[in-house]
């Protein structure tokens, strides 16, 4: 709870909001904007009662309202305002469920519950369970959807998407089940191969250093989607107004050959944003024909928008290790997937854990849906070898969620080797 309200006053300020928020009207913003999304529930207004308040939570279906009764947190103080959830059945009759399992599968029992809660809810995915030994924990996972949890005119400033629904629910369910079952409220898939939304980091139709010339082939493989929109941002510049392209998934596996030329009728390096209305796998190879003949190059997938780092206190430093020596250069991807500029700080670190000399941290201005490779990231070190480089990707501030890759390319027969973030 005190995250979602530190949350809520950094939202304020950054919005300039002056009024004062009363904390039970907040509460019902969040109960709104995740229970609440379903048509099969009704979130009541806040009602003063004694000395507290109160917020009916209303379900026609009964096996909704168990859910509910089960999984909500009933009791809230605010410093002093005491705020009471009721759930109720579509007769008005206040639904209780015993707090103790009722079978010896107590996490099956209560995925149950779960479940019935979330049904026809837009906002729910599925339930996974997590790996041995965490036998009493699972994953509840949310769609990426953008949501309002707050009542009245306060909003979501900068567009926060996925983030804003994980921390919705949250705030008004409870810890644990049956004191033992433990669940996760997550929006970022467990199942890393496909998803609805992400970004493919590297897309070219570019020269590039020593006569290079990159190109990306892509290939969308469906399992479920039956069509993909796509958008190319393309570096250096605001892709807040990137026109969408859909492709039609009639076929396993679809492939485009020279992504950047054939569907954008364009040139340029960046990336590649897809939405699908299902989920679906996307793959690219980026190459460039080497100077003894042939191609060399790199293949990536996509990485779904929740995998992000955010800004603000939830906010993660993203690590790649590099060496630096003769005849290879290393380049740095930073794409920006919110529709707000942000500033990322990029440093480099030994193998010891200090900062390394001739290398001066880096502050990069990031637009709206902007991409940004930094060529030869070492290139300014002395001319001597370093083994084991971690460089570093933050954001710096509140805003912006970032993707981040290095490539480590040989000078000699332009072949990458890609690195993901960990």
């Amino acid at each position: 709870m005190k995250r979602c309200l530190a949350f809520l006053v950094a939202n304020l300020v950054a919005a300039g909001a002056m009024a004062i928020i009363f904390p039970p009207n907040v509460q019902r913003g969040m109960l709104v904007a995740s229970i609440g999304a379903s048509p099969l529930v009704t979130v009541g207004d806040v009602v003063e009662e004694g000395d507290g308040y109160f917020v009916n939570v209303t379900s026609p279906d009964p096996q909704v309202a168990q859910g509910l009764a089960f999984i909500l947190i009933k009791e809230y103080d605010f410093g002093g305002l005491h705020l009471t959830v009721r759930v109720l059945d579509g007769d008005g009759n206040e639904v209780v469920v015993p707090d103790t399992p009722a079978t010896d599968d107590p996490v099956g029992e209560s995925q149950q519950y779960v479940l019935a809660a979330l049904a026809d809810n837009p906002l729910f995915a599925r339930i996974s369970d997590l790996d041995a030994p965490y036998t009493w924990s699972y994953f509840v996972e949310l769609r990426p959807t953008v949501v309002r949890y707050f009542s009245g005119n306060i909003g979501n400033p900068y567009g926060v998407t996925s983030w804003a629904a994980e921390e919705a629910f949250r705030s008004v369910c409870r810890d644990s089940f049956f004191s033992t079952v433990q669940p996760y409220w997550t929006t970022a898939s467990t199942d890393s191969s496909f998803g609805d939304e992400g970004i493919l980091p590297a897309v070219a139709h570019s020269s590039g250093y020593f006569g290079s010339l990159w190109t990306t082939d892509v290939w969308l493989v469906g399992a479920g989607a039956t069509s993909v929109d796509l958008w190319f941002y393309r570096q250096d510049r605001d892709n807040s107004d990137a026109a969408k392209v859909t492709v039609p998934l009639s076929a396993p596996v679809t492939r485009i050959t020279d992504v950047v030329a054939t569907l954008f009728g364009t040139t340029g390096t960046g990336a590649l944003r897809y939405e699908a209305d299902g989920p679906v796998r996307v793959i690219g190879r980026t190459s460039s024909p080497s100077p003894g003949g042939g191609t060399s190059g790199v293949s990536t997938s996509g990485v779904p928008l929740t995998k992000a780092a955010k800004g603000g206190i939830l906010g993660r430093t993203l690590f790649m290790v590099v060496d630096q020596r003769p005849g290879f250069r290393a380049a740095l991807g930073l794409i920006n997937v919110q529709p707000v500029a942000a500033q990322v700080l990029v440093t480099v670190i030994d193998a010891a854990g200090d900062q390394v000399s001739g290398f001066e941290p880096l502050t990069v201005s990031l637009p709206p849906f902007g991409v940004k490779q930094i060529n030869d990231l070492l290139g300014g070190l002395p001319d001597e070898e370093y083994a084991g480089l971690v460089v570093q990707a933050r954001l710096v501030g509140e805003q912006g969620a970032l993707i981040a890759y290095l490539s480590d390319v040989d000078n000699t027969s332009n072949d990458p080797t890609y690195q993901e973030p960990y």
